[in-house]
């Protein structure tokens, strides 16, 4: 999708969500949608639907034409069926004798047999998915996005503050976490509220899943429905209450659930005493309609100073869940050092020990350099990392060479106290910074820093650099959206700090979607994106008539003009709007875009140019004006 979502990711999601059939319809031919029908059946039981154009669009004058005739449409149909596909069909382009030789073909063919996807649990960001369970190397949870007992951390969040959340989360995933947990428990906060932001912020900045850390049911509901993927629920237990409120949200969002094996009494000592808490809670979900593959289980650790056999039971509470349940396991490590010396090391030996009983997802600081090498060595012992290769990736040089190198790593990844300010400020952009940003640019102007070499060096580099990763497929949209703010960021700041500083207000550019045409995605996107590059953007909005876009340029004085179509019935419509613009004399550029335009189409449109993404436009203005 536009957004990056892979087809796995979006089947995991919908099948958890409760959908009766997936599918991909439209955006490209029979062809082209075989490979992708293929990936959703290789994560789902469920039905998969295909609706192909009739092939891909092309230009015939000034009429957009689709090239598959009935014939040929039909000859893909067999490699649909056997790709996955359960029910076939067709969109742009189709006619009623397309779908009549599709049904034909469908119902000359005997598809091959579609192997059965055994259950299993994920959980998704929005590009990709984790799964979990004894069959799958153990996972990282990360743990420092927690405030419990870190007072600057808590103070930043009170006062709206997400620098160091986002800091930490990047650091961790830099360390080596597979999953983030996000526990925003603050107080004299709105939990909801300040869960919410956290989810948005974090779903933006990185690509691994993220962990809804509350017991709050407004702040979980207000993550789940922030969150663009499929997380974990971090928790639910025993208590009617929670049971009640808790279960249907997780069945609604299609999340996964960690059981914890709490009631109403005392703490459950004994391993025997968890399990048959744990059975309570499985059922209640049963009966809420989730699934084994939705659910996992915390076997509760205690503090070793709350008794001598606490551990003890940790660990045979693990192996209890396996052998009774055989459902992933998670847990928080550190409470076990909890009131002790030498935590790191009391946690590293409990860790390699709960492995081994069938921990599957500790959560843990992954920073920590003696619980994760702890970690890494487990997973090689226990037959999760072929031929060490692991282990000596991260650990084979000498012990100070590693201990350097794991810094270096880190510092590369999260770090912005490089001697040069330019770098510093580049970096945070690029990482989507956008309150360390301003910090960093009030430095730099502070200490004589010109502002011009800011804006070339620093943000506009910083752009090229997201624009090259966009641009790969390394990065997308929501970090390039991120990367944007943030430099948007840094130019109010300069301006603020310095009013009257040459070079930083840019030209004016008008934006409209044709007449004829309701869409406006790309279109908001590429206004944002210039905005935020310090260009004035007069947004003309959808459906506009170019009478109206021609005296917008005129009225604002613009030296651009980008007009979009998203439909192959309004494409027509950038021919006339460009016409109205060049009759009317204005000097302005014309930029256009849109899913169905190419760069043939603008050609003979008579644009300026072409721009196939909102990174392009952005640097095509930049040229056309000179500002590159």
């Amino acid at each position: 999708t536009i957004t990056g979502t892979p087809p796995e990711v979006a089947a995991i999601l919908m099948d958890a969500m409760g959908a009766d059939v997936v599918g991909i319809n439209c955006s490209l031919g029979p062809e082209q949608l075989i490979p992708l029908v293929e990936r959703l059946a290789s994560v789902t039981n469920l039905p998969i639907s295909a609706q192909p154009n009739a092939g891909m669009p092309m230009l015939v004058g000034r009429e957009t034409v689709f090239p598959l005739s009935p014939e040929e449409m039909d000859s893909y149909v067999p490699a649909l069926l056997d790709a996955g596909a359960s029910y076939v069909g067709a969109c742009c382009g189709s006619t009623p004798l397309h779908i009549k030789a599709i049904a034909e073909a469908a119902g000359n063919h005997t598809p091959k047999e579609r192997p059965e996807i055994a259950p299993f649990t994920a959980f998704t960001s929005r590009t990709g998915f984790v799964k979990v369970g004894h069959t799958e190397k153990p996972i990282i949870i990360g743990e420092r996005i927690n405030p419990t007992g870190r007072k600057v951390l808590a103070k930043e969040i009170k006062e709206g503050s997400f620098a160091m959340v986002k800091r930490d989360a990047l650091a961790q995933v830099a360390a080596g976490a597979d999953v983030l947990d996000v526990n925003m428990g603050v107080p004299d906060v709105d939990p909801a509220t300040i869960m919410k932001r956290a989810i948005m912020e974090l779903s933006m900045l990185v690509d691994v899943p993220l962990s809804i850390d509350t017991m709050d049911p407004a702040a979980m509901e207000a993550g789940l429905k922030m969150y663009p993927g499929r997380p974990l629920i971090n928790s639910v237990n025993a208590e009617p209450e929670q049971l009640a409120q808790v279960l249907p949200l997780a069945k609604r969002y299609g999340a996964t659930l960690l059981c914890l094996p709490l009631g109403r009494g005392d703490l459950p000592a004994t391993a025997e005493q968890r399990v048959e808490l744990a059975k309570e809670i499985v059922l209640a979900a049963y009966e809420k309609g989730l699934r084994s593959e939705d659910l996992l289980l915390d076997p509760l650790v205690l503090t070793l100073a709350s008794g001598q056999d606490s551990a003890v039971q940790t660990l045979r509470t693990l192996a209890m869940y396996k052998e009774t349940f055989g459902f992933p396991t998670v847990m928080g490590l550190s409470n076990v050092s909890f009131g002790l010396p030498q935590r790191p090391y009391l946690n590293s030996q409990f860790l390699t020990m709960a492995l081994s009983h069938g921990l599957t997802a500790p959560i843990l600081n992954p920073l920590n350099g003696t619980v994760k090498k702890a970690f890494v060595a487990a997973r090689t012992l226990l037959g999760f990392d072929p031929a060490a290769a692991e282990f000596i990736a991260d650990y084979g040089l000498d012990e100070e060479a590693t201990v350097t190198n794991a810094a270096s790593k880190k510092v590369t990844a999260v770090s912005f106290n490089s001697d040069d300010p330019l770098e510093n400020i580049q970096h945070a952009v690029e990482q989507g910074e956008k309150e360390l940003v301003i910090e960093l640019v009030e430095k730099a102007l502070a200490d004589g820093v010109d502002p011009l070499k800011i804006t070339k060096n620093a943000l506009s580099e910083a752009m090229n650099v997201v624009g090259e990763k966009f641009g790969a497929g390394k990065v997308f949209l929501p970090q390039v959206m991120l990367a944007a703010e943030a430099m948007q960021g840094a130019f109010q700041t300069i301006k603020r700090v310095l009013p009257d500083s040459g070079g930083i207000t840019r030209d004016t550019v008008i934006v409209a979607t044709v007449k004829g045409d309701i869409h406006d995605l790309g279109k908001n996107i590429v206004a944002a994106l210039l905005e935020n590059n310090g260009y004035r953007v007069v947004d003309l909005g959808k459906d506009v008539d170019p009478e109206e876009i021609v005296a917008a340029v005129k009225r604002e004085n613009a030296t651009v003009v980008g007009i979009c179509s998203l439909m192959t019935t309004t494409m027509p419509m950038i021919d006339v709007t460009i016409e109205a613009i060049r009759e009317a004399g204005l000097p302005a550029k014309v930029l256009v875009g849109g899913a169905v335009l190419t760069q043939e189409y603008a050609d003979k449109a008579g644009a300026d140019s072409y721009a196939k993404d909102g990174i392009t436009a952005v640097n095509i203005v930049k040229k056309l004006l000179g500002d590159d």
